[in-house]
């Protein structure tokens, strides 16, 4: 469940300007977990399923359904099981930096650093079985990318979140053989990257009000439904620097306060963060049955 939580964090919009949207980004992030608390389940089986209430939707309300979780469970895929590390979505740094990567807007959806280097991922979800086509469209799309900081990708993929049965999710990824001629080349700088990667952390913390009083080495809020966010308290300090225009830099001295901290032993992932989320409840429900 947290790592569901997170996922849809890095992989949406999140809590980054406070200035242009304020408390309207964390209600979007809000809204995105509450779609998952509302239509899935966890069978008997240890799946997940939809909700009776989900097959109840339109089309149009299950399409919403299915691009946030196909994002999500993309986002798993790329930090779980491929470990890449600084997850988040495209338009999220371009948006971010006001900066273009060219005239279109064909590309894939995520890009993250492992430790063999950058990946790119293309997200789609389904409500019923995958038609045959997406697996073409995701090859295009996911190989669209011919560069990231002036490399290949070390792997780039695509991901279909699908229920072919009707009850329970099934995740396929695709890799691609070649390469397009005629892609975009995402020229990142990282510490650029660092800073957009954590400032949505950091506006999360603020708005859950929480108070830098104190010698807490972990920052922790609500964000109420159950979701709580952590963040190491140098990496907000950081961070806060940058937004205050001291960028440059800001890479290396994340990686120095990696080095010299035990995430593992203060309950944070190995980037400094955590999503907690409490929905045993809600996903346990069984009306999943019918």
């Amino acid at each position: 469940m947290s790592d569901l939580a997170r996922a849809l964090f890095v992989t949406g919009r999140a809590p980054g300007d406070r200035w242009r949207y304020g408390m309207s980004s964390v209600h979007e992030f809000l809204h995105r977990t509450s779609l998952m608390r509302a239509y899935l389940r966890r069978t008997y089986r240890g799946t997940l399923a939809r909700s009776r209430l989900a097959l109840e939707l339109d089309r149009s309300e299950k399409v919403g359904l299915s691009y946030a979780l196909g994002q999500a469970v993309t986002g798993i895929l790329c930090t779980d099981v491929l470990r890449a590390d600084f997850l988040m979505h495209v338009d999220r740094y371009q948006n971010h930096w006001s900066i273009q990567f060219g005239q279109t807007r064909r590309r894939s959806d995520l890009f993250g650093l492992t430790p063999s280097g950058y990946l790119v991922a293309e997200a789609k979800g389904r409500s019923r079985s995958m038609e045959s086509s997406i697996i073409q469209t995701l090859q295009a799309q996911k190989r669209s990318v011919l560069s990231i900081a002036g490399q290949p990708p070390y792997l780039a993929l695509g991901c279909v979140a699908s229920f072919p049965n009707t009850v329970d999710l099934e995740v396929d990824a695709f890799d691609p053989e070649e390469m397009e001629p005629e892609g975009v080349h995402l020229e990142i700088n990282e510490d650029m990257m660092f800073q957009a990667f954590y400032a949505p952390y950091a506006r999360a913390v603020e708005f859950a009000s929480h108070s830098l009083d104190g010698q807490e080495v972990v920052l922790s809020g609500d964000l109420s439904n159950g979701t709580q966010v952590r963040l190491h308290k140098a990496i907000y300090l950081r961070t806060t620097e940058a937004d205050d225009g001291r960028i440059e830099g800001m890479a290396e001295d994340i990686r120095d306060i990696h080095a010299a901290i035990q995430t593992q032993e203060l309950g944070l992932r190995p980037d400094g963060t955590a999503l907690v989320a409490d929905w045993v409840k809600e996903l346990s429900l069984s009306d999943w049955e019918g």
